[in-house]
């Protein structure tokens, strides 16, 4: 056994032992604390999103709609044809504001649409005049539709067009009388005339639309971005197919009293027989505008018809390029002497009349 004397000298040095760490725990700085982890890195962009959206995504870009597909698509979201009316109307409100003839509190929208069956059709590349054609086709005939590619065909068998271009207002009449197989009891009339002797006086263009069962105007000009005529000689030679006119004028007794149909508060369609032309010159308040279609959308168009000749009139200066040669038929004398100045009219009358 230990002496006493020997376990009291072992105690006291580890007391003394168990002291010294004590002060040098003291006397030590504390630690710091343990950074945080690194940030998790962001999801990937379509992670948040349902799995059916990144595989939609992947497969429209990898899947083209054919031209069909694209004019189903369109047409089951194409408004009817007093819907478009009532547009069409609506969007030139702040026209003739700007033009300032119309002040009065009270106007109203007078429409004479001499087919309700031309509806709307898109092109597919450069056909906007094959197109035109075939909306026509269909207002005339609505019983025996004829498709833009069967035009095509005919058109590049007779070698007016390789890619569906028109650049000859003669050449389309011509594809309208090789189209043009309508019922016996009906006569037709389709020629290429002076776009000035119709377009440049509204007595004349109110009776065209009013004298015969069916009336319409084939008519190219120069297409700006938003599809109403400019004047860029050429450049953005386009079609359009003119369907009637919109009479805009102040509502009073004598208007009033005009056999039509009322789409609403502000648009009428006009009936058979309640057009009189020469009134409606007279009226010093009305507003004559054209209703027209054309190949870059599905809605209707109101156009101004001195303005639509302005533009039809500059088709002059556009000139091929060699590769454009080689791409595109164009006329002798260029689109200046195959669209200048030029339309193309159809008109379908009783043979009785």
């Amino acid at each position: 056994m230990w002496p006493a004397s020997a376990l009291s000298s072992i105690d006291a040095f580890s007391r003394g032992h168990c002291l010294l760490h004590a002060a040098n725990d003291m006397i030590q700085p504390a630690q710091a604390p343990p950074p945080p982890p690194p940030p998790t890195p962001p999801p990937p962009i379509f992670a948040s999103l349902p799995s059916q959206v990144s595989k939609f995504s992947s497969t429209t870009r990898a899947k083209k709609l054919s031209p069909y597909e694209l004019q189903q698509s369109a047409s089951k979201n194409a408004k009817s044809f007093d819907e478009q009316v009532a547009e069409a109307c609506q969007m030139l409100k702040p026209v003739l504001e700007l033009d300032g003839n119309l002040l009065q509190p009270r106007t109203h929208h007078y429409v004479y649409c001499s087919s309700r069956h031309a509806h709307g059709l898109l092109q597919d590349g450069p056909q906007c005049g094959l197109v035109a054609l075939t909306m026509a086709m269909t207002a005339l005939n609505p019983s025996g539709i004829i498709s833009t590619l069967t035009i095509l065909d005919k058109a590049r068998s007779k070698g007016v067009t390789k890619h569906g271009e028109m650049f000859s207002a003669q050449a389309l009449a011509d594809l309208a009388n090789d189209f043009c197989t309508l019922a016996k009891a009906k006569e037709e009339t389709i020629a290429m005339v002076d776009s000035s002797d119709i377009l440049n006086n509204p007595v004349e263009l109110m009776n065209f639309f009013i004298a015969d069962e069916k009336s319409l105007l084939l008519v190219p000009y120069d297409s700006d971005f938003n599809q109403h005529p400019c004047v860029k000689e050429g450049k953005r030679a386009h079609w359009a197919i003119l369907l009637g006119f919109v009479l805009t004028a102040s509502a009073d007794k004598e208007t009033e009293s005009i056999d039509c149909q009322q789409i609403n508060e502000n648009v009428s369609l006009l009936n058979n027989g309640a057009v009189n032309a020469n009134f409606w010159a007279k009226s010093e308040s009305s507003e004559l505008k054209v209703l027209a279609r054309q190949g870059k959308s599905l809605r209707l168009f109101l156009f101004d018809p001195r303005t639509l000749w302005t533009s039809n009139y500059n088709l002059k200066a556009w000139e091929p390029t060699q590769e454009d040669e080689r791409h595109y038929v164009l006329p002798d004398g260029g689109i200046s002497e195959g669209l200048k100045g030029k339309l193309v009219k159809l008109m379908l009358k009783a043979r009785n009349k």
